[in-house]
């Protein structure tokens, strides 16, 4: 078992790894407002909590964000010129800032861990702090592991999946690996809920107590998503005292209140303690947390009252972005994927339910504190789901998956413990090593299929486009034509990206796109190359819409037209098309209803790629040693290694049946 343990390690942390070198800089959640927060603290000479946000600092980072491609990778044409502030880029513009807003703990850590690096590039600093948060995430998966073993005991089958559920799960590696508190805090509300169950297992003592109310605070003091243990914290005092007046040991309970007493008031003194030292950081903890305690009954309220619907739109948003949703969440894997995670989740939860039946039934011999514990991971989940539906304001914004996160060992725990409900004991270690398989093929999927295809040159590359627009084209309708003229500047193409709108609607007729070589002002109308119909109803607002093909061998200087028609299509129910009226693309014209207009279509050329160039778009724009090419498929020699090691080992686990 050992041998499989550090197999699956390794997976992990070259996995991890691979995240932080190949993410882009600046495309998780807010990475540019709290790198700045960060960078704000680290260049001071006198440390001061009492700062503002720093333009230079801002257009510093704004600089880098347009070399790393941010317009592109949001989907976004790049605006000429860039923006002065982060108030006027999408995605920042609602949450500008985080100085203020979100308590400072992980900033003032973070500033003081990368002092030393103070003089390096800002895109250096940056890595770094991705690093430091890698680490984070192996403490909460250590505390994750170490709570998952006092609960399901020393069964090293469970506990592997545990640790591969996490490990492997693709959106806790995304956050792991970027610039983001929620590492910290994820790492000291698992910290405290593995200190809730010694409690529940070993009994009260003051230095259990002490922990755990330091790693309340400290929490509070990161982001206040840690604010669920606080009443997990009650319940599990709770079901202390609980037991102990069941079994009629009124002098235990006694001694449990008093204690439960002793642990609100070590609260409240680190609460003055940290009040006196940070007065600016407890303003900001209390701006943030005291309104959602208030509104925390109103907002409950507005939940319920909501059309089941807007329910289920929402739920399935977080649902998704609990298992992957990337790049600000604007990509996402296929449907099937969704739907098979769906069913495993709810074979879990029959798992579950059926546990705890054989338990009323009295069929499952089991200790009083492993029910407790259980009792209070299902409380654990329910704080997190409730707290993800309140942190966003109701419906009134999409919440997100990784406001669970701070419960992920509790997910991982009572998913693991679910499954395994439903399988005989003797086919323990084929069902683990499948378990353990599917995750492994799920995590290589969702990162090899979809997350870097969407971010580097593979298996295509984005060589030429116009990205300015300032008007649309007008509805395409019957009749009406939209389209381009260019010049290919390589060979190989096998895809248009252009940019289209809906008219913040959604249009249902179907659309045609055509691809021709030469141009429609010839004298013989040149033949369709490409004809594609695809539905209005797939357009996304303002977004590129890209339409691959076979790719043309012999591409490159020819000259080439496409074209977007709608003949079903009616005004008011009809797409259409991005345009820059002055012109900028000096290798082609826009083109309206076979007409050559002037300005240009907002659109991109796509080629098909090879490995050299996906080497160079890996390496491009990267602080030492990440610009070094061998570094790449050395990385991927050492996770092919980890899967080798891991296989044989399954083999063996998948052979055992007990």
């Amino acid at each position: 078992m050992k041998g499989l343990y550090i197999s699956l390690l390794g997976i992990i942390l070259w996995t991890w790894v691979g995240h932080l070198m190949v993410i882009p800089l600046w495309q998780n959640p807010d990475e540019p407002t709290h790198f700045e927060y960060l960078k704000i603290l680290m260049d001071q000479e006198t440390f001061s909590l009492n700062i503002q946000p720093d333009l230079s600092i801002q257009q510093a980072i704004i600089k880098s964000m347009d070399r790393h491609r941010y317009w592109d990778y949001i989907q976004m044409p790049r605006p000429d010129p860039l923006p002065g502030s982060f108030a006027e880029i999408p995605f920042l513009f609602v949450s500008r800032t985080q100085i203020g807003i979100t308590p400072p703990l992980y900033y003032i850590l973070m500033a003081y861990l990368l002092s030393p690096v103070r003089e390096k590039s800002l895109e250096a600093q940056f890595y770094l702090a991705r690093g430091i948060s890698l680490c984070l995430g192996l403490l909460t998966l250590f505390f994750s592991y170490l709570t998952a073993r006092e609960v399901l005991g020393d069964d090293p089958k469970r506990l592997l999946v545990v640790l591969a559920f996490i490990g492997l799960l693709p959106q806790f590696n995304l956050v792991t690996t970027s610039v983001n508190p929620d590492n910290l805090a994820n790492f000291l509300a698992i910290s405290a809920t593995y200190l809730l169950i010694l409690i529940l297992k070993k009994g009260v003592s003051l230095i259990k107590l002490a922990l755990t109310a330091l790693c309340i605070l400290l929490g509070l003091m990161t982001k206040r998503t840690v604010f669920m243990i606080l009443p997990l914290a009650g319940v599990a005092l709770f079901l202390v005292g609980w037991s102990r007046l069941k079994n009629r040991d009124l002098w235990s309970w006694a001694i449990t209140l008093y204690k439960a007493l002793n642990f609100f008031l070590l609260l409240v003194g680190i609460y003055a303690l940290l009040t006196w030292y940070f007065p600016e950081a407890i303003q900001t903890f209390l701006n943030r947390v005291v309104p959602t305690v208030y509104y925390s009954p109103h907002l409950l309220l507005e939940l319920l009252s909501r059309p089941p619907a807007q329910m289920k739109a929402v739920s399935l948003h977080l649902f998704r972005s609990f298992w992957y949703t990337f790049g600000w969440m604007k990509y996402q894997l296929s449907d099937p994927w969704y739907r098979s995670l769906q069913l495993v989740s709810v074979l879990a939860l029959s798992g579950l339910f059926l546990f705890w039946l054989r338990v009323l039934r009295r069929k499952v011999r089991i200790e009083t504190w492993q029910v407790q514990g259980l009792i209070l991971l299902l409380f654990s989940c329910f704080l997190a789901l409730l707290g993800a539906f309140l942190d966003s304001g109701g419906f009134t914004v999409f919440t997100q998956g990784r406001y669970l996160f701070p419960a992920i060992s509790a997910f991982a725990i009572l998913g693991t413990f679910g499954l395994y409900q439903l399988v005989p004991k003797k086919l323990y270690g084929p069902f683990t090593a499948l378990l353990i398989l599917g995750l492994l093929i799920f995590n290589a999927w969702a990162f090899g299929a979809y997350t870097v295809p969407t971010f580097y040159d593979f298996p295509v590359r984005v060589i030429d486009h116009q990205p300015l627009f300032t008007q649309v084209a007008g509805e395409i309708f019957d009749g009406k034509t939209v389209g381009q003229t260019f010049v290919a500047e390589a060979d190989g193409l096998d895809g248009i990206d252009v940019f289209l709108a809906t008219y913040a609607r959604t249009n249902t007729q179907p659309v045609l796109f055509h691809l021709q070589e030469g141009s429609p002002q010839e004298a013989s109308p040149p033949l369709d190359l490409v004809t594609q119909t695809f539905s209005a109803r797939r357009v996304r607002d303002n977004a590129y819409y890209r339409f691959r093909f076979p790719a043309i061998a012999p591409s490159k200087g020819k000259s080439y037209y496409f074209y977007l028609e709608s003949p079903e299509s009616r005004p008011g129910n009809a797409i259409t098309a991005w345009y820059q009226p002055e012109d900028p693309y000096k290798n082609g014209s826009l083109f309206l209803n076979g007409a050559e207009a002037k300005g240009d279509l907002t659109f991109k050329t796509v080629y098909r790629s090879s490995p050299k160039a996906f080497l160079e778009s890996l390496t491009q724009n990267k602080p030492f040693p990440l610009t070094q090419p061998l570094l790449y498929p050395g990385l991927l020699g050492l996770y092919g290694l980890s899967v080798l090691s891991l296989g044989i080992s399954l083999k063996v686990l998948f052979s055992s049946k007990s």
